[in-house]
């Protein structure tokens, strides 16, 4: 076989990698591609372009100005003085916090729900069908503001609440509960409990290689609980009990003090829960 002949079968030109239909399909996709980036790239540049001409400050210094608007949950420290960003951070723990809730609630109703539909008894089973075909068919938008409704309308208004318990007050305004005050020297009990985690997961990996080698069972379940919970107690009372109370107190029109579970949350949370 001569070179000439090689060089004719090798498709190393243009018009022969053109002819190729996989190589051709290829390079159509790139070129759409890059078409579709110019494309855009145009369209965001003459958006940004009009908008600066208008006098519209663009892009995310914005972030680090004064929030100005009040969030009435947080689990962190918050002001309307605070920045944007930190109030997003803010709104991503709250949505964290009813992500968690939501499927902690919705597991137990789900579970309880599917077993009654199951159950052999005809009533029990029906009445579930009709809950869980009236809650599916309802919009969750509309179940937020109906159980909103009924905590402000149903809930006792904070001069007529009692406390179910003490520190716990049920109201219109919220559910007010004692909320735990770390004091200097608490650090180290959250220590102790990551330290046990961590312990409890090599000693979970240790009594599997004894029971492969000796056949011997060792208390993993009491041993994790030990490390994970005795552990940071132990700890606790080393550091002279570092956690102070916080307890709701009423003063003026609503309480002060404490952990207050806003209405807002409550409606939030219990029309998620239902609805998923």
């Amino acid at each position: 076989m001569s070179v000439s002949d090689v060089s004719e079968k090798t498709p190393s030109s243009l018009g022969a990698m053109w002819r190729d239909k996989k190589t051709r399909a290829i390079i159509m996709q790139i070129v759409a591609v890059i078409a579709v980036l110019l494309f855009f790239g145009w369209l965001v540049n003459n958006t940004v372009k009009n908008i600066e001409n208008l006098g519209v400050k663009v892009g995310f210094d914005f972030l680090g100005n004064a929030a100005s608007y009040d969030i009435n949950q947080t689990l962190v420290d918050y002001s309307p003085s605070d920045t944007h960003l930190w109030a997003g951070f803010v709104g991503l723990l709250n949505t964290l916090l009813v992500a968690v809730c939501g499927v902690v609630l919705a597991t137990i109703l789900g579970f309880s729900a599917g077993v009654a539909r199951l159950s052999n008894n005809f009533v029990l089973s029906r009445l579930m069908q009709v809950y869980v075909e009236a809650v599916r068919n309802v919009p969750v938008l509309l179940q937020i503001l109906l159980w909103y409704g009924i905590i402000l309308h149903s809930f006792p208004k904070v001069k007529a609440a009692t406390p179910i318990i003490e520190g716990v007050i049920v109201t219109n305004r919220g559910i007010f509960l004692p909320q735990p005050l770390p004091q200097d020297g608490f650090g180290w009990v959250w220590i102790a409990f990551f330290a046990g985690i961590i312990g409890a997961f090599f000693f979970k990996r240790y009594a599997k290689k004894v029971l492969d080698a000796t056949g011997k069972q060792m208390p993993v379940l009491w041993g994790s609980l030990g490390l994970i919970i005795g552990l940071p107690i132990i700890v606790y009372f080393l550091a002279g009990s570092p956690l102070g109370v916080s307890m709701p107190e009423l003063k003026g029109f609503n309480y002060k003090g404490g952990f207050a579970i806003k209405p807002e949350f409550l409606a939030l949370w219990l029309a998620l829960s239902i609805y998923t």
